[in-house]
């Protein structure tokens, strides 16, 4: 006959033996990274989830990392991951590195942040809903057309409570005043791509400066001849004439290029985290 003491012994036991399966199974990331397919309509987003940092049942905040503009069919997602695992690993962000339409494995159509920001919109809610992310703390970082994304996406959606850009271009009608392409890549992509459908202004961020509520944080190289500083410069006084949270890092002799020695690349991290903290 079984002892009745043993019995519930045995069966509280078993209960919290259950009880601890959920906080395990909510987090289907922590062998990371993990691909990730993400519906935004007509196309799926795909990218790939890294937490990697220490486990914890409380929920973590999470940036969505998105890489600039690179030449058709490279694969322009990866160059994201490192930053997202090394967010992950030193401040236990979550991240979420995803590649933008018009490149693969994502496909369709680069269209220079026309429906690019509806887009990353759509990702915003959708990691907003995943297991172990905090709804509340979801952050953008991007670099070129990434940052010119992040900051239209800010305008569009205010889950979005901080973002960081890396030399953003955010005025597409003077771009063409003060960059290092070619008449070629200015003909075809500067006035062609990034013009129509819809305008040069659609995706310009520095116009919609007054509905990003987002904290924003631009770092830009004072040598980049892709895209000035100048673009920058005016996004951050555009934003703070209308009393946002902004903040912009100069680096000198810093090029189009974060990955350069003029960057100081941990240095200069270390500064980006010091600014995140409070804010996301």
């Amino acid at each position: 006959m079984l002892n009745p003491i043993n019995s519930l012994i045995s069966i509280i036991a078993a209960m919290l033996l259950i009880s601890s399966v959920p906080a395990l199974a909510q987090r289907p990331w922590r062998a990371g990274p993990v691909p990730v397919s993400i519906p935004v309509g007509d196309i799926n987003y795909e990218g790939m989830i890294y937490d990697v940092g220490p486990e914890s049942d409380e929920l973590k905040p999470a940036i969505i990392h998105i890489h600039g503009w690179r030449p058709e069919g490279e694969h322009a997602g990866v160059d994201a991951s490192y930053y997202a695992h090394y967010f992950s690993d030193r401040q236990n962000i979550m991240g979420l590195v995803i590649t933008l339409r018009g490149w693969p494995h994502t496909g369709g159509v680069n269209d220079c942040g026309l429906v690019q920001p509806d887009d990353v919109s759509k990702v915003v809610e959708w990691l907003s809903q995943q297991p172990g992310v905090d709804p509340d703390r979801i952050g953008i970082l991007g670099e070129s057309q990434g940052g010119q994304v992040g900051l239209l996406t800010a305008a569009i959606n205010s889950r979005v409570k901080a973002v960081i850009a890396f030399y953003p271009l955010t005025d597409v009608t003077t771009w063409h005043e003060a960059t290092d392409l070619d008449e070629g890549m200015i003909d075809s992509y500067v006035n062609g791509v990034c013009a129509t459908p819809g305008t040069k202004k659609d995706r310009s961020p520095l116009f919609v400066a007054d509905q990003i509520n987002a904290s924003v944080l631009m770092l830009h190289g004072e040598a980049d001849t892709r895209v000035s500083i100048d673009q920058s410069e005016r996004m951050h006084a555009a934003l703070t004439a209308e009393g946002k949270d902004s903040a912009l890092i100069r680096i000198d002799n810093g090029t189009h290029y974060y990955g350069s020695p003029e960057w100081d690349e941990w240095v200069t991290l270390d500064r980006v985290f010091e600014w995140l903290d409070g804010r996301l």
